[in-house]
């Protein structure tokens, strides 16, 4: 006899109840049965160690003194380790336990445990050869074989089947056939619980003579359907029905309510709609295959219901529908600029799509546009995209790419599965009706990658303009033209999104606002926009809300800061609001015109103001520019000595960097001081006497990570102006990076990083001389006005710019000269 271990892990399981002599899978997600699967998978060295008890979880009233549950051996282990973590169980049970006593409770549950009844196939001696049993048993195994004979399953499988049925013992046989059937949980802890064989005989007999009656209903029901004179009955089909019992004196022992006329008409409606959709030859051959089979397929099968919600799909698909584009440039044009202030980039774009359009075919479609547009938040990628398509005059549809992490929402699920349906993709043509709608991929930077596919990788077909006009769905497995579609994608950096997919996309930069851009989209957009929303056009007989010039540049200023116009959006609801609260107050008169004076009282404080400038009022301070993938910023670089007395021996003559640097900015540090270093000798200006101390470089803002090679000439200004003594002029901010030699490098964002100076009030900012092309292009005509724009080749150049007084440089300095320096 074989005997489980006395002392084995428990697992609590909620729906599944697992039964001896069958399999099943179990779900794993609590911390405890966690815990058990984990010392599963590091102890499982023999077959022992893969067996534990399975106890259904009951109400705390139902609970018994001794639970009876099921020992099952484990036979595979997948998911995974990362939180949240996961697991499923395949299991096969092997006989019934009761528990006896908990013997530990953590990590995970252990209990003393009592075998009842052999395992399946074991022949049990204590079950008497006469009697009720042999005889009742026999009659379930034959009803059971009868069953499975109706069944419509695969031929190996219904083998399979009714060999396990006439070998298994009787002990074995209810507990085989209770997992098999669809019960009720509580019925089948009623079986789970019951120890007598007889008993469970009795209790699964009457279950498998009610499936037996139903299955033949549902033959009844076929047949009778497929009868083409009615009640009148063709010989074949009148031996079908008289092998299986169902007919008597030539009737039908009862004939069911019949739908088959309806189902008839439907799909000759349904074929109709195939052949006049438009197909093309090799979808309409697939469509027709697969509408005969439909129509020879009983209604009953599970199958029906999927192969009639394919064929529909492919009724609602706009093959060969396409809407007509508009192209009027001038109008184009007003409607773009009357929706969108600035983004020039982008208007000229659509505008030389539609120009060519115009000339090549006169209004043809000449096949889709693939563009992304990188900017940082807020600055209208999304919006935009629903104005080319209402200037294009196409239909739109957004697609939100932000955690996707499985490539079946790109290609879809194939047809196998349970609940499979078409990938986003063929699901947005279907909604809008349309084959050349404009999809917006949003956040496209943003996609994951998960155990289910990379849906990066599956997107490559999707935007490649060579291979799109056959995109094949996996539900829908049939090629079709994506070509004609205007992909649109958003994203607010390019670093995360895969190469490959980067270069099938036509990237166009969405810089951010400037302080003026924003004056003007505020009155032009956000505020009629903010008063509609909150009902304040007609308050006050008849007058709306007004906001002065000066109140709104006070808010751009002193109460947001960023690239896009999100948070200033959001400011002016806030002034909305409280014009409301005044309105509908019997108290006071609500604000008409609303002025500088009046935001302390609504937005209360102002959160930004120019104090940061004072920072520079102390040697070995410099202002440098840097990008963000919300815009540009501005970041200080402070550097100090300190004296020997006061560090550890072990710390003498070292370069300690502070504030969450990446490798990128460290090696800019250790190029700017090598270079101080390596020019010391060249000058008669003398520093601080620095000997036996250290050189500390800071970067405030700890808690956020800084990286790029565009710190270099800002970490030697400051490392000249701590040297010297001399202060760095406060209206002044830089970027770039240097070499070894001194020379000055180009950066990149330069009009974000100038954006970010002239929003924090600085007036002049030395540029790499290779980034004047980038400020002629890029910047805004106003800007470059406002703003004193110096163009440096060398560290030298810089540090003439730099500093309040004149520097001649290199700086001597006993220090740096004498001690090692250490990264």
């Amino acid at each position: 006899m074989l005997q489980i271990p006395s002392r084995i892990p428990i697992l609590f399981t909620d729906d599944i109840i697992v039964m001896p002599g069958s399999s099943s899978v179990i779900k794993v997600d609590r911390s405890r049965d966690l815990n058990l699967v984990k010392y599963v998978i590091a102890h499982t060295t023999s077959l022992r160690s893969c067996i534990i008890g399975t106890i259904p979880r009951t109400l705390p009233m139902e609970k018994p003194k001794h639970p009876i549950g099921t020992a099952v051996i484990i036979m595979q282990i997948s998911g995974m380790d990362e939180p949240p973590s996961k697991y499923m169980l395949l299991v096969h049970g092997l006989c019934r336990i009761s528990v006896e006593r908990i013997t530990q409770n953590t990590p995970y549950v252990v209990a003393q445990v009592t075998q009842i009844g052999k395992w399946p196939f074991e022949p049990d001696d204590n079950i008497p050869n006469d009697g009720d049993l042999p005889l009742l048993s026999s009659k379930l195994r034959q009803s059971a074989i009868q069953l499975v004979n109706a069944l419509d399953v695969n031929k190996e499988v219904l083998i399979h089947l009714k060999t396990l049925l006439k070998k298994l013992p009787d002990h074995a046989l209810p507990d085989l056939l209770a997992s098999m059937l669809h019960m009720r949980k509580d019925k089948k802890m009623e079986m789970l619980n019951c120890l007598d064989a007889l008993e469970r005989i009795q209790r699964i007999y009457p279950l498998i003579m009610e499936r037996i009656e139903n299955v033949k209903l549902v033959k009844i029901k076929n047949l009778a359907g497929s009868f083409p004179n009615g009640n009148k009955i063709g010989k074949k089909d009148l031996q079908i029905l008289n092998e299986e019992g169902l007919i008597k004196d030539d009737k039908l022992i009862m004939t069911p309510k019949r739908d088959h006329d309806s189902l008839a008409d439907g799909l000759e409606c349904l074929e109709k709609k195939l052949k006049s959709v438009g197909l093309p030859p090799n979808v309409s051959k697939v469509a027709m295959r697969e509408l005969q089979r439909l129509k020879k397929m009983p209604s009953a099968l599970p199958e029906h219901s999927v192969l009639l919600n394919y064929l529909e799909l492919l009724t609602d698909l706009p093959w060969c529908i396409s809407t007509t584009d508009t192209l009027d440039l001038q109008k184009a044009k007003e409607d773009l600029d009357k929706d969108h202030h600035s983004m020039e980039i982008l208007k000229k774009r659509v505008l030389e799509y539609l120009a060519v359009q115009k000339l090549k075919h006169r209004g043809a479609n000449i096949g889709g546009l693939i563009l992304c547009f990188v900017g940082p938040p807020g600055v209208g990628k999304t919006s935009i995209g629903r104005s080319i398509a209402k200037t294009l005059g196409r239909k739109f549809h957004r697609i939100s790419l932000g955690g996707v992490c499985d490539q079946s929402d790109i290609r879809g699920h194939r047809r196998t599965y349970i609940g499979s349906m078409p990938g986003r993709i063929i699901s947005g043509l279907k909604s809008v009706g349309a084959n050349n709608p404009v999809f917006l991929l949003d956040e496209v930077d943003k996609l994951g990658k998960g155990l289910q596919g990379d849906p990066g990788a599956a997107l490559l077909e999707v935007l490649d303009a060579e291979q799109n006009h056959s995109f094949v769905d996996h539900y829908l497995n049939v090629p079709f033209d994506l070509s004609n579609i205007l992909f649109i994608a958003t994203a607010n950096i390019t670093s995360t999104i895969p190469s490959a997919l980067l270069d099938r996309m036509e990237i166009l930069e969405v810089p951010g606002y400037t302080e003026e851009e924003k004056i003007t989209i505020c009155k032009k957009h956000l505020w009629p926009k903010q008063l509609d929303v909150h009902g304040l056009h007609n308050i006050n007989n008849g007058a709306k809300p007004d906001i002065s010039e000066e109140a709104i540049k006070k808010v751009v200023k002193m109460y947001t800061r960023e690239a896009g116009v999100r948070e200033l959006d959001r400011k002016l609801a806030s002034i909305c609001r409280a014009v409301a609260v005044q309105a509908t107050s019997n108290s006071q008169a609500p604000l008409v015109d609303i002025g500088v004076d009046d935001l302390p009282t609504i937005l209360g404080p102002q959160k930004f103001d120019r104090t940061d400038l004072l920072i520079l009022s102390k040697p070995g301070v410099a202002a440098g520019l840097a990008w963000t993938k919300t815009g540009g910023e501005l970041m200080y670089v402070e550097a100090s000595c300190m004296d020997r007395g006061q560090m550890d021996e072990s710390s003498i003559g070292k370069i300690i960097l502070t504030g969450q640097l990446g490798d990128v900015m460290k090696e800019s540090a250790q190029l700017a001081v090598s270079w101080v270093r390596s020019n010391v000798k060249k000058t008669d200006l003398k520093g601080p006497k620095l000997s036996n101390s250290d050189i500390h470089l800071h970067f405030p803002a700890g808690a956020v990570g800084k990286d790029g090679p565009s710190a270099g000439i800002t970490i030697a200004t400051a490392l000249v102006s701590l040297l010297s003594g001399k202060l760095v002029r406060s209206d002044i901010a830089m970027t770039g990076e240097i070499t070894l030699q001194g020379r000055v490098l180009p950066v990149g964002g330069i009009k974000e990083k100038v954006l970010a100076a002239h929003r924090a009030g600085i007036n002049k900012v030395l540029l790499p001389a290779q980034n004047r092309r980038d400020v002629i292009t890029e910047l805004p005509h106003d800007v470059c006005e406002a703003m004193d724009i110096q163009y440096v080749g060398s560290i030298e150049e810089v540090l003439e710019n730099a500093f309040l007084d004149e520097v001649r440089i290199p700086i001597q300095c006993e220090a740096l000269m004498n001690n090692s320096s250490k990264l």
